[in-house]
């Protein structure tokens, strides 16, 4: 599934976030990024294989900058 990416950095007691969205841009998945596990099985993704690697792939993201991935 390709999509679009963004991590936000928290402020203060706010933690990091990641927004997971669709090619159209709409957010599609909006999780904490300490615990991406339970935001993937949100928007579909409960495979380990995938969620794995959805993971390395949130682990490289840069704050504030939009990525484009297949996960």
């Amino acid at each position: 599934m390709k999509v679009y990416l963004l991590k936000t950095k928290g402020i203060g007691s706010i933690p990091d976030h990641i927004q997971v969205r669709a090619e159209d841009h709409s957010i599609i998945g909006y999780f904490k990024a300490s615990n991406p596990s339970s935001g993937l099985k949100e928007i579909g993704i409960a495979d380990p294989k995938r969620q794995e690697q959805a993971v390395a792939i949130f682990a490289g993201l840069e704050y504030g900058k939009i990525v484009s991935a297949n996960i």
